[in-house]
């Protein structure tokens, strides 16, 4: 028991320590990141304030800056343990966000779905976006949630834990299943 609440203590000092250098680093308002994590190209990464992210993250960003930053994350985000971002084109989280754990997002694939792309190993592919994915305010994605390209999910939706979100979800939605189907809608009030 000692040795697991001296493990538990070393924990919270590490994600501290790793946290206030990051935020440093990226000129970030409160951030928290739990240790271990992987970014790739934070230069092309912004970030709100207030974000949380959860140990074994691993975000990155591929190409070139051209047109700001590739993934954008609001304020008061808090992103889930083990989650996986891929920005090859743009990603952009709203304010107030809540993830589950192990949540896919990407914009991205490896090639396009033509007969010349699929000659070549999936390893030699150019990356390729098909569009922006876009996750709007207070919108909360269960755990095992996969958001793939050119999506939008409104602003207030729920998605269901292990959906895979592969066209628009309208505001106010509650969405679950592969692939995501919206099973109840609020209307806004004005």
């Amino acid at each position: 028991m000692f040795y697991f609440t001296l493990y538990k203590k070393y924990r919270k000092y590490t994600n501290k320590v790793c946290s206030f250098f990051l935020s440093k680093e990226l000129k970030i308002n409160a951030l928290y990141i739990e240790y271990p994590f992987r970014f790739i190209r934070p230069e092309l990464m912004q970030f709100g304030s207030n974000v949380d992210i959860g140990a074994d993250a691993r975000i990155e960003c591929f190409g070139k800056q051209n047109g700001g930053p590739k993934l954008i994350l609001g304020n008061r985000v808090h992103l889930g343990r083990r989650i996986h971002i891929g920005a090859a084109n743009k990603v952009i989280i709203g304010n107030d966000v809540l993830t589950g754990s192990d949540v896919f997002i990407t914009d991205h694939s490896h090639g396009e779905t033509t007969y010349e792309a699929m000659q070549l190993p999936p390893t030699q592919r150019p990356l390729f976006s098909k569009g922006i994915v876009v996750i709007e305010d207070n919108v909360w994605l269960g755990d095992k949630v996969c958001v793939l390209p050119h999506v939008r999910i409104g602003h207030n939706s729920i998605i269901g834990a292990g959906a895979v979100v592969t066209h628009d979800i309208p505001p106010y939605s509650v969405a679950c299943g592969c692939p995501a189907q919206v099973i109840k809608s609020l209307q806004e009030k004005e």
